[in-house]
Protein backbone atom coordinates (compact mmCIF):
# COMPACT_ATOMS: atom_id res chain seq x y z
CA UNK A 1 0.00 0.00 0.00
CA UNK A 2 2.84 2.60 0.90
CA UNK A 3 4.40 1.93 -2.04
CA UNK A 4 1.63 2.27 -3.93
CA UNK A 5 1.17 5.89 -2.46
CA UNK A 6 4.87 6.55 -3.85
CA UNK A 7 4.81 8.46 -7.24
CA UNK A 8 7.78 8.73 -7.84
CA UNK A 9 8.48 5.06 -7.17
CA UNK A 10 4.95 4.57 -9.37
CA UNK A 11 5.93 6.10 -12.36
CA UNK A 12 9.16 4.87 -12.68
CA UNK A 13 8.57 1.30 -11.97
CA UNK A 14 5.14 0.14 -12.32
CA UNK A 15 4.49 -0.97 -15.38
CA UNK A 16 7.71 -0.50 -16.96
CA UNK A 17 9.28 -4.05 -17.44
CA UNK A 18 8.12 -7.53 -18.32
CA UNK A 19 7.63 -9.76 -15.62
CA UNK A 20 7.92 -13.59 -15.09
CA UNK A 21 6.53 -15.41 -12.59
CA UNK A 22 6.76 -19.10 -12.28
CA UNK A 23 5.59 -20.74 -8.39
CA UNK A 24 6.98 -24.10 -7.86
CA UNK A 25 4.74 -24.79 -4.66
CA UNK A 26 2.91 -27.50 -6.59
CA UNK A 27 5.53 -29.58 -8.03
CA UNK A 28 5.94 -32.93 -6.23
CA UNK A 29 6.20 -36.19 -7.09
CA UNK A 30 6.95 -39.98 -6.10
CA UNK A 31 9.16 -39.92 -8.48
CA UNK A 32 11.53 -38.11 -10.61
CA UNK A 33 9.86 -38.67 -14.12
CA UNK A 34 6.58 -37.34 -12.10
CA UNK A 35 8.30 -34.01 -10.78
CA UNK A 36 9.95 -33.27 -14.38
CA UNK A 37 6.75 -33.52 -15.96
CA UNK A 38 5.54 -31.51 -13.31
CA UNK A 39 7.87 -28.86 -14.56
CA UNK A 40 7.62 -29.36 -18.17
CA UNK A 41 3.54 -28.81 -17.67
CA UNK A 42 4.36 -25.68 -15.67
CA UNK A 43 6.68 -23.88 -18.33
CA UNK A 44 4.10 -25.01 -20.88
CA UNK A 45 1.48 -22.85 -19.42
CA UNK A 46 3.60 -20.06 -18.76
CA UNK A 47 4.52 -20.07 -22.05
CA UNK A 48 0.93 -20.37 -23.01
CA UNK A 49 0.42 -16.88 -21.17
CA UNK A 50 2.47 -15.04 -23.55
CA UNK A 51 1.36 -16.97 -26.26
CA UNK A 52 1.27 -13.21 -28.09
CA UNK A 53 4.43 -13.27 -28.79
CA UNK A 54 3.88 -15.22 -32.04
CA UNK A 55 2.83 -12.51 -33.45
CA UNK A 56 5.82 -9.92 -32.68
CA UNK A 57 7.08 -8.16 -35.64
CA UNK A 58 10.15 -7.57 -33.42
CA UNK A 59 10.94 -11.41 -32.68
CA UNK A 60 12.35 -13.33 -36.07
CA UNK A 61 10.92 -16.24 -37.06
CA UNK A 62 13.59 -18.88 -36.07
CA UNK A 63 12.96 -17.75 -31.91
CA UNK A 64 9.32 -17.76 -32.48
CA UNK A 65 10.47 -21.46 -33.49
CA UNK A 66 11.58 -21.97 -30.08
CA UNK A 67 8.77 -20.49 -28.67
CA UNK A 68 6.58 -23.36 -30.46
CA UNK A 69 8.40 -26.12 -28.71
CA UNK A 70 7.28 -25.16 -25.61
CA UNK A 71 3.51 -24.54 -26.34
CA UNK A 72 3.62 -28.07 -27.59
CA UNK A 73 5.84 -29.57 -25.48
CA UNK A 74 8.08 -30.57 -27.64
CA UNK A 75 11.10 -29.63 -26.04
CA UNK A 76 14.11 -32.08 -23.97
CA UNK A 77 15.65 -31.71 -21.18
CA UNK A 78 18.98 -29.44 -21.56
CA UNK A 79 15.66 -27.16 -23.27
CA UNK A 80 13.78 -27.70 -19.99
CA UNK A 81 16.59 -25.73 -18.08
CA UNK A 82 16.79 -22.56 -20.88
CA UNK A 83 13.14 -22.19 -20.97
CA UNK A 84 13.21 -19.40 -18.18
CA UNK A 85 16.69 -17.56 -20.28
CA UNK A 86 14.36 -18.20 -23.23
CA UNK A 87 11.64 -16.73 -22.42
CA UNK A 88 13.82 -13.69 -20.86
CA UNK A 89 15.29 -13.23 -24.27
CA UNK A 90 12.04 -13.17 -25.93
CA UNK A 91 10.05 -10.84 -23.81
CA UNK A 92 13.42 -8.54 -24.26
CA UNK A 93 13.11 -8.42 -27.86
CA UNK A 94 9.63 -7.66 -27.81
CA UNK A 95 9.60 -5.23 -25.14
CA UNK A 96 13.18 -3.58 -25.80
CA UNK A 97 13.49 -3.70 -22.40
CA UNK A 98 14.81 -6.25 -19.49
CA UNK A 99 12.98 -8.66 -17.53
CA UNK A 100 11.89 -8.88 -13.78
CA UNK A 101 11.80 -12.67 -13.03
CA UNK A 102 10.22 -13.47 -9.63
CA UNK A 103 10.66 -17.26 -8.56
CA UNK A 104 8.29 -18.44 -6.15
CA UNK A 105 8.72 -21.63 -3.48
CA UNK A 106 11.75 -22.56 -5.45
CA UNK A 107 12.36 -25.59 -2.57
CA UNK A 108 9.66 -27.62 -2.68
CA UNK A 109 10.30 -30.15 -4.35
CA UNK A 110 13.40 -31.12 -1.83
CA UNK A 111 11.20 -30.32 1.07
CA UNK A 112 8.89 -33.03 -0.19
CA UNK A 113 11.76 -35.04 -0.57
CA UNK A 114 13.03 -34.30 2.89
CA UNK A 115 9.88 -34.63 4.57
CA UNK A 116 8.86 -38.13 3.17
CA UNK A 117 12.43 -39.53 4.41
CA UNK A 118 11.63 -37.99 7.89
CA UNK A 119 8.05 -40.01 8.02
CA UNK A 120 10.38 -43.41 6.98
CA UNK A 121 12.18 -42.74 10.13
CA UNK A 122 15.42 -40.19 8.40
CA UNK A 123 16.50 -43.34 6.76
CA UNK A 124 17.29 -42.50 2.63
CA UNK A 125 17.94 -45.65 0.22
CA UNK A 126 20.42 -45.13 -2.54
CA UNK A 127 17.44 -44.69 -5.09
CA UNK A 128 15.99 -41.75 -2.90
CA UNK A 129 19.56 -40.43 -3.12
CA UNK A 130 19.87 -40.68 -6.72
CA UNK A 131 16.51 -38.83 -6.88
CA UNK A 132 17.34 -35.94 -4.99
CA UNK A 133 20.86 -35.44 -7.05
CA UNK A 134 18.37 -35.64 -10.32
CA UNK A 135 15.81 -32.64 -8.75
CA UNK A 136 19.31 -30.71 -7.54
CA UNK A 137 20.86 -31.43 -10.96
CA UNK A 138 17.62 -30.05 -13.22
CA UNK A 139 16.64 -26.94 -10.38
CA UNK A 140 20.37 -25.81 -10.36
CA UNK A 141 20.73 -25.93 -14.14
CA UNK A 142 17.25 -24.31 -14.53
CA UNK A 143 18.19 -21.29 -11.99
CA UNK A 144 21.84 -21.24 -12.93
CA UNK A 145 20.92 -20.26 -16.87
CA UNK A 146 17.89 -18.04 -15.73
CA UNK A 147 19.64 -15.97 -13.25
CA UNK A 148 23.28 -16.35 -13.84
CA UNK A 149 23.41 -16.58 -17.64
CA UNK A 150 20.90 -14.13 -18.54
CA UNK A 151 21.45 -10.58 -20.51
CA UNK A 152 18.35 -9.91 -20.37
CA UNK A 153 17.81 -9.95 -16.58
CA UNK A 154 17.02 -6.92 -14.73
CA UNK A 155 16.26 -8.25 -11.88
CA UNK A 156 16.00 -11.74 -10.20
CA UNK A 157 14.28 -12.62 -6.78
CA UNK A 158 13.69 -16.05 -5.53
CA UNK A 159 11.67 -17.00 -2.77
CA UNK A 160 11.50 -20.28 -0.88
CA UNK A 161 9.18 -22.08 2.08
CA UNK A 162 12.64 -22.47 3.97
CA UNK A 163 16.11 -21.55 4.19
CA UNK A 164 18.61 -21.50 1.33
CA UNK A 165 21.60 -23.23 2.49
CA UNK A 166 24.03 -25.45 0.85
CA UNK A 167 21.07 -27.10 -1.46
CA UNK A 168 23.41 -26.63 -4.28
CA UNK A 169 20.95 -25.23 -6.40
CA UNK A 170 22.92 -21.45 -6.66
CA UNK A 171 26.10 -22.77 -6.34
CA UNK A 172 26.08 -21.69 -10.52
CA UNK A 173 25.14 -17.92 -9.09
CA UNK A 174 27.63 -15.20 -8.11
CA UNK A 175 27.26 -13.99 -4.46
CA UNK A 176 27.89 -10.46 -4.46
CA UNK A 177 27.11 -8.53 -1.32
CA UNK A 178 25.88 -10.08 1.78
CA UNK A 179 21.94 -10.98 1.89
CA UNK A 180 20.16 -11.59 5.09
CA UNK A 181 17.06 -14.37 6.10
CA UNK A 182 13.81 -13.13 5.68
CA UNK A 183 11.35 -15.68 7.15
CA UNK A 184 8.09 -16.72 5.73
CA UNK A 185 5.45 -17.88 8.22
CA UNK A 186 4.20 -21.01 6.56
CA UNK A 187 7.54 -23.77 6.50
CA UNK A 188 6.87 -27.06 4.93
CA UNK A 189 3.97 -28.13 7.11
CA UNK A 190 4.95 -32.02 6.44
CA UNK A 191 8.29 -31.42 6.59
CA UNK A 192 7.75 -30.13 10.41
CA UNK A 193 5.18 -32.63 11.52
CA UNK A 194 7.28 -35.53 10.22
CA UNK A 195 10.03 -34.52 12.31
CA UNK A 196 8.62 -34.07 15.77
CA UNK A 197 7.45 -37.45 15.71
CA UNK A 198 10.95 -39.35 15.72
CA UNK A 199 12.18 -40.85 18.70
CA UNK A 200 15.42 -38.81 18.76
CA UNK A 201 13.92 -35.92 19.20
CA UNK A 202 11.72 -36.44 21.64
CA UNK A 203 13.15 -35.09 24.65
CA UNK A 204 13.29 -31.77 23.48
CA UNK A 205 10.31 -31.60 22.11
CA UNK A 206 8.41 -32.86 24.87
CA UNK A 207 10.61 -29.95 26.92
CA UNK A 208 9.55 -27.35 24.77
CA UNK A 209 5.81 -28.31 25.04
CA UNK A 210 5.30 -27.84 28.57
CA UNK A 211 6.33 -24.58 28.20
CA UNK A 212 10.43 -25.13 28.70
CA UNK A 213 13.20 -23.81 26.82
CA UNK A 214 16.63 -25.33 24.76
CA UNK A 215 19.74 -24.55 24.51
CA UNK A 216 20.70 -24.80 20.85
CA UNK A 217 23.09 -22.84 17.98
CA UNK A 218 21.25 -20.95 15.53
CA UNK A 219 23.18 -21.51 12.41
CA UNK A 220 22.13 -19.34 8.91
CA UNK A 221 24.33 -22.01 7.19
CA UNK A 222 22.02 -24.69 8.08
CA UNK A 223 22.40 -27.81 6.01
CA UNK A 224 19.15 -29.25 5.12
CA UNK A 225 20.63 -32.78 4.96
CA UNK A 226 21.42 -32.53 8.50
CA UNK A 227 17.92 -32.40 9.76
CA UNK A 228 17.66 -36.29 9.25
CA UNK A 229 20.21 -36.61 12.26
CA UNK A 230 21.07 -33.62 14.19
CA UNK A 231 18.82 -32.57 16.71
CA UNK A 232 20.35 -28.92 16.49
CA UNK A 233 19.60 -28.63 12.48
CA UNK A 234 15.95 -29.46 13.21
CA UNK A 235 15.86 -26.28 15.79
CA UNK A 236 17.22 -24.54 13.35
CA UNK A 237 14.65 -25.58 11.12
CA UNK A 238 12.11 -25.04 13.90
CA UNK A 239 13.61 -21.37 14.65
CA UNK A 240 13.85 -20.33 11.06
CA UNK A 241 10.53 -20.84 10.25
CA UNK A 242 8.59 -19.49 12.95
CA UNK A 243 7.57 -22.47 15.48
CA UNK A 244 10.06 -21.22 17.91
CA UNK A 245 11.18 -18.46 19.00
CA UNK A 246 14.73 -16.92 20.86
CA UNK A 247 14.70 -15.60 24.25
CA UNK A 248 18.75 -15.58 24.70
CA UNK A 249 21.15 -14.73 22.41
CA UNK A 250 24.92 -14.50 21.95
CA UNK A 251 26.51 -14.08 18.53
CA UNK A 252 30.11 -16.80 18.38
CA UNK A 253 33.02 -15.88 16.32
CA UNK A 254 31.75 -18.43 13.50
CA UNK A 255 28.50 -16.77 12.96
CA UNK A 256 26.46 -18.77 14.45
CA UNK A 257 24.28 -17.82 17.38
CA UNK A 258 23.92 -19.72 21.47
CA UNK A 259 20.41 -19.68 21.84
CA UNK A 260 17.50 -20.68 24.35
CA UNK A 261 14.48 -21.51 22.25
CA UNK A 262 10.71 -21.82 23.28
CA UNK A 263 7.48 -22.02 21.63
CA UNK A 264 6.03 -18.26 20.37
CA UNK A 265 2.36 -18.59 21.30
CA UNK A 266 -0.65 -21.10 21.98
CA UNK A 267 -1.11 -21.89 18.29
CA UNK A 268 2.17 -23.57 17.64
CA UNK A 269 2.20 -25.08 21.08
CA UNK A 270 -0.90 -27.46 19.65
CA UNK A 271 1.21 -28.19 17.10
CA UNK A 272 3.68 -29.49 18.74
CA UNK A 273 1.20 -30.98 21.57
CA UNK A 274 -0.57 -32.38 18.85
CA UNK A 275 2.69 -33.80 17.10
CA UNK A 276 3.08 -36.05 20.93
CA UNK A 277 -0.21 -37.62 20.27
CA UNK A 278 1.05 -38.33 16.67
CA UNK A 279 3.84 -40.21 18.36
CA UNK A 280 2.18 -41.94 20.64
CA UNK A 281 -0.43 -43.17 18.84
CA UNK A 282 2.28 -44.57 16.09
CA UNK A 283 3.99 -46.38 19.48
CA UNK A 284 0.99 -48.40 19.96
CA UNK A 285 0.49 -49.07 16.28
CA UNK A 286 -2.77 -46.49 16.56
CA UNK A 287 -4.21 -44.64 13.89
CA UNK A 288 -4.49 -41.04 15.76
CA UNK A 289 -8.53 -41.61 15.81
CA UNK A 290 -8.38 -45.55 18.10
CA UNK A 291 -5.57 -43.36 19.96
CA UNK A 292 -8.71 -41.13 20.94
CA UNK A 293 -11.01 -43.44 21.23
CA UNK A 294 -8.77 -45.15 23.89
CA UNK A 295 -8.58 -42.17 26.03
CA UNK A 296 -12.41 -41.35 25.91
CA UNK A 297 -12.34 -44.64 27.60
CA UNK A 298 -10.97 -42.99 30.70
CA UNK A 299 -12.90 -39.91 30.01
CA UNK A 300 -15.89 -41.55 30.34
CA UNK A 301 -15.24 -43.37 33.64
CA UNK A 302 -14.91 -47.25 31.63
CA UNK A 303 -11.29 -47.34 33.57
CA UNK A 304 -11.11 -51.45 33.07
CA UNK A 305 -11.13 -51.22 29.67
CA UNK A 306 -8.52 -48.26 29.35
CA UNK A 307 -6.52 -50.45 31.25
CA UNK A 308 -6.24 -53.92 29.24
CA UNK A 309 -6.11 -51.52 26.13
CA UNK A 310 -3.15 -49.73 27.61
CA UNK A 311 -1.59 -52.97 28.93
CA UNK A 312 -2.29 -54.65 25.24
CA UNK A 313 -0.84 -51.68 23.42
CA UNK A 314 2.29 -51.21 25.51
CA UNK A 315 3.11 -54.60 25.00
CA UNK A 316 3.12 -54.65 21.62
CA UNK A 317 5.48 -51.82 21.59
CA UNK A 318 8.77 -53.84 22.72
CA UNK A 319 11.41 -52.60 20.75
CA UNK A 320 10.55 -49.32 21.88
CA UNK A 321 11.43 -50.44 25.23
CA UNK A 322 14.58 -52.87 24.22
CA UNK A 323 16.42 -49.29 24.37
CA UNK A 324 16.44 -48.71 27.89
CA UNK A 325 14.91 -47.43 31.00
CA UNK A 326 15.42 -43.87 30.00
CA UNK A 327 13.21 -44.13 26.84
CA UNK A 328 10.68 -46.18 28.48
CA UNK A 329 10.25 -42.63 30.73
CA UNK A 330 10.60 -40.71 28.03
CA UNK A 331 7.35 -42.38 26.17
CA UNK A 332 5.23 -42.10 29.63
CA UNK A 333 5.92 -38.48 29.66
CA UNK A 334 5.07 -38.22 26.14
CA UNK A 335 2.25 -40.06 26.61
CA UNK A 336 0.96 -37.74 29.64
CA UNK A 337 1.51 -34.51 27.99
CA UNK A 338 -0.28 -35.81 24.77
CA UNK A 339 -3.13 -36.55 27.01
CA UNK A 340 -2.68 -33.39 28.12
CA UNK A 341 -3.40 -32.27 24.71
CA UNK A 342 -5.88 -34.46 24.01
CA UNK A 343 -8.36 -33.22 26.41
CA UNK A 344 -7.19 -29.70 27.00
CA UNK A 345 -10.20 -28.37 24.61
CA UNK A 346 -13.09 -30.19 27.10
CA UNK A 347 -11.36 -30.39 30.10
CA UNK A 348 -9.73 -27.47 32.97
CA UNK A 349 -6.73 -29.03 33.39
CA UNK A 350 -4.09 -28.59 36.39
CA UNK A 351 -0.64 -30.23 36.63
CA UNK A 352 1.08 -30.47 39.67
CA UNK A 353 -1.34 -27.91 41.40
CA UNK A 354 -1.36 -27.54 45.55
CA UNK A 355 -4.48 -29.24 45.99
CA UNK A 356 -5.83 -30.09 49.55
CA UNK A 357 -3.16 -31.16 51.54
CA UNK A 358 -0.48 -32.30 48.91
CA UNK A 359 0.40 -32.07 44.76
CA UNK A 360 -1.56 -34.08 41.99
CA UNK A 361 0.34 -34.99 39.23
CA UNK A 362 -2.95 -33.89 36.84
CA UNK A 363 -6.71 -33.26 37.71
CA UNK A 364 -9.13 -32.79 34.86
CA UNK A 365 -11.99 -31.55 35.43
CA UNK A 366 -14.80 -31.09 32.53
CA UNK A 367 -15.30 -27.53 31.43
CA UNK A 368 -19.26 -27.56 30.08
CA UNK A 369 -18.94 -28.72 26.54
CA UNK A 370 -17.06 -31.59 27.77
CA UNK A 371 -18.93 -34.93 26.66
CA UNK A 372 -18.13 -36.70 30.18
CA UNK A 373 -18.93 -34.72 33.29
CA UNK A 374 -16.56 -37.34 35.14
CA UNK A 375 -13.29 -35.09 36.98
CA UNK A 376 -10.24 -36.99 36.87
CA UNK A 377 -7.50 -37.29 39.61
CA UNK A 378 -4.55 -38.59 38.09
CA UNK A 379 -1.26 -39.82 39.98
CA UNK A 380 1.61 -41.46 37.35
CA UNK A 381 4.32 -43.29 39.51
CA UNK A 382 7.61 -44.53 37.94
CA UNK A 383 9.39 -47.48 39.49
CA UNK A 384 12.95 -48.74 38.08
CA UNK A 385 13.33 -51.40 40.91
CA UNK A 386 11.63 -54.75 41.91
CA UNK A 387 8.55 -53.20 43.58
CA UNK A 388 5.53 -54.40 43.17
CA UNK A 389 3.54 -52.07 40.71
CA UNK A 390 0.09 -53.12 42.04
CA UNK A 391 0.85 -52.55 45.66
CA UNK A 392 2.65 -48.98 44.35
CA UNK A 393 -0.31 -48.26 42.73
CA UNK A 394 -2.39 -48.98 45.32
CA UNK A 395 -0.40 -47.18 48.00
CA UNK A 396 -0.65 -43.84 45.54
CA UNK A 397 -3.95 -44.29 45.31
CA UNK A 398 -4.44 -44.35 49.22
CA UNK A 399 -2.29 -41.09 49.18
CA UNK A 400 -5.06 -39.33 46.47
CA UNK A 401 -7.29 -40.16 49.44
CA UNK A 402 -5.16 -39.14 52.34
CA UNK A 403 -3.89 -35.64 51.01
CA UNK A 404 -7.44 -34.76 50.02
CA UNK A 405 -6.80 -34.70 46.45
CA UNK A 406 -10.06 -33.72 45.68
CA UNK A 407 -10.36 -30.80 47.16
CA UNK A 408 -10.09 -28.90 43.77
CA UNK A 409 -12.64 -30.77 41.93
CA UNK A 410 -15.52 -30.26 44.11
CA UNK A 411 -15.28 -26.34 43.63
CA UNK A 412 -16.58 -27.79 40.32
CA UNK A 413 -20.63 -27.37 40.61
CA UNK A 414 -20.93 -29.10 37.14
CA UNK A 415 -18.79 -32.18 37.92
CA UNK A 416 -20.93 -35.59 38.72
CA UNK A 417 -18.66 -38.21 39.48
CA UNK A 418 -14.88 -37.75 40.69
CA UNK A 419 -12.14 -40.62 39.28
CA UNK A 420 -9.02 -41.56 41.27
CA UNK A 421 -6.36 -43.31 39.05
CA UNK A 422 -3.30 -44.55 39.64
CA UNK A 423 -0.99 -45.76 36.56
CA UNK A 424 2.28 -47.38 37.95
CA UNK A 425 5.00 -47.94 35.44
CA UNK A 426 8.30 -49.73 35.00
CA UNK A 427 9.51 -50.30 31.37
CA UNK A 428 6.88 -51.94 29.56
CA UNK A 429 5.20 -53.17 32.38
CA UNK A 430 1.43 -51.03 33.81
CA UNK A 431 -0.61 -51.53 36.60
CA UNK A 432 -3.52 -49.53 36.92
CA UNK A 433 -5.61 -48.62 40.64
CA UNK A 434 -8.79 -46.74 40.06
CA UNK A 435 -11.35 -45.62 42.79
CA UNK A 436 -14.43 -43.41 42.54
CA UNK A 437 -15.94 -40.79 44.83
Amino acid sequence: MKIGEDQKIMSEYFGQYPVIFVCFKDIKGLTYEELEMGIRNLIHKLYVAHEYLLQSTKIRETKKEDFRKYLIKEFDLSELKESLLTLSELLFLHFRKKVILLIDEYDTPTNDWYAKQLARGGNASDEDELYLQKILLLFGGLFSKALKGNDYLEKGLVTGILRVAKANLFSGLNNDGELKAYWVGTASTALIENALILDKFQEEIQILSNDGSVEMIADPKMVFADIKSSPNALYNLLLFSGYLTAERSLENEDATYSCDVKIPNREVRGTFKGSLEKWIAKKFNLEVRDYNAFLNDLLKGDVTTFSEKLKSYIAVSTSFYSSGPKNAELFYNGFILGLISAVSSQYFVETEKESGLGRADLILIPKPVAKYKNALILEFKFSKGEEDLALLAKKALEQIEAKNYATKVKEHDAVEKILKVVLAFRGKDVDVAFKEG
